[in-house]
């Protein structure tokens, strides 16, 4: 995954989790989401996925849980990238 500053790290499917387990997404629903993700990624063409495309896949599989989630979500990541 190649992050917005260049860097380039493994995909990491936890920091995902825990963020979506804090919006109060089950584990279950939490599982299904990581899963439905890392499938998007991995059917990328190349090697390399930036966190952006990451941070898309996440929103749009939260979408189809519960829309108020996929815009606290957003939120946090706005907030998050703002500090960066």
């Amino acid at each position: 995954m190649v992050k917005r500053d260049g860097t380039v790290e493994d995909f990491d499917g936890n920091k995902i989790s825990r963020v979506c387990e804090a919006l109060g997404l089950s584990p279950s629903q939490v599982d299904v989401l990581i899963k439905n993700v890392s499938l998007r990624v991995a059917k990328l063409p190349g090697d390399r996925v930036s966190s952006n495309q990451i941070r898309d896949f996440v929103i749009n599989e939260l979408k189809d849980i519960n829309d108020y989630t996929a815009e606290q979500y957003l939120w946090y990541h706005k907030m998050n990238t703002a500090k960066s």
